[in-house]
């Protein structure tokens, strides 16, 4: 490799490394005392929160398509031909299976996930409004 690509592929790391500093950073650090940025705990727990709850709302939405027809129609079709079980048997297991998954988000999901957007947005608002009442000075 020459000198010329061997400084192209540094240059290239060093843009990537500032835009990820800069970009994905900023989702979960904050700026510290010193110019020194720090892991927020609360946008760590926020960013955590939103990414189940994303992870619930996929998983809720295909549950809500699921019917227990469609379940002992799957299971007939992969039983060996020899099998003994019998279309209404696995109707009602299948009915059984549907009505125990659960249909509603779990409980205080949303409430944690508004007092997460409270504490990390507010702490947004507060600095700004410090800013703004000191004339764009920091204190």
């Amino acid at each position: 490799m020459t000198a010329e690509t061997k400084n192209w592929f540094v240059r290239a790391w060093l843009h990537v490394k500032g835009w990820c500093y800069k970009y994905i950073g900023a989702l979960f650090m904050t700026d510290g005392e010193g110019g020194k940025k720090d892991i927020s705990l609360s946008r760590c727990a926020f960013i955590a929160v939103l990414g189940y709850m994303f992870y619930f709302w996929q998983t809720w939405t295909d549950v809500l398509t699921l019917t227990p027809e469609a379940i002992a129609e799957a299971i007939l079709l992969n039983l060996p031909d020899e099998s003994a079980a019998n279309g209404v048997e696995l109707l009602a297991a299948a009915q059984k299976v549907v009505d125990n998954i659960p249909k509603t988000e779990p409980p205080l999901l949303k409430e944690a996930f508004l007092a997460l957007i409270g504490i990390v947005f507010g702490n947004k608002l507060i600095g700004l409004a410090k800013q703004k009442l000191n004339g764009g000075n920091e204190e």
